[in-house]
């Protein structure tokens, strides 16, 4: 089976959605359990907390050629330049992906602006 990178946003809303469709005499309680304390850690660690401002990021990483990964990684550091992009993303600097330096600085002043309103 394999797996796919998302944000910590993204991890929150489909927790959300999984606990709300729980029924409170669910035989699944240990999970229940184990989806609350995983709720708790996204929600504490998660820079974007509003489901439309969770998708409004998705859409302004999708602008880019990026991995899950990569997008997962900026959502979740929200890097204020490019060369902290870089530093904590170096798979961002591989020039042959066409990841342009001015491209990445507009996609992190948008995640910055989104940032600010949420």
């Amino acid at each position: 089976m394999e797996g796919h990178c998302i944000p910590h946003g993204e991890v929150a809303i489909l927790l959300n959605l999984r606990l709300s469709q729980m029924q409170p005499h669910d035989a699944a309680a240990p999970a229940t359990a184990a989806l609350t304390k995983s709720l708790y850690y996204v929600n504490k660690f998660s820079r974007y907390h509003n489901p439309d401002t969770v998708r409004q990021v998705r859409h302004i990483l999708s602008r880019l050629p990026l991995s899950d990964l990569e997008i997962a990684l900026l959502a979740n550091f929200c890097p204020d330049s490019v060369d902290e992009a870089f530093a904590l993303v170096p798979s961002l600097m591989d020039k042959a992906r066409g990841i342009h330096h001015d491209a990445l600085q507009n996609v992190l002043a948008d995640l910055s602006l989104v940032k600010k309103f949420d």
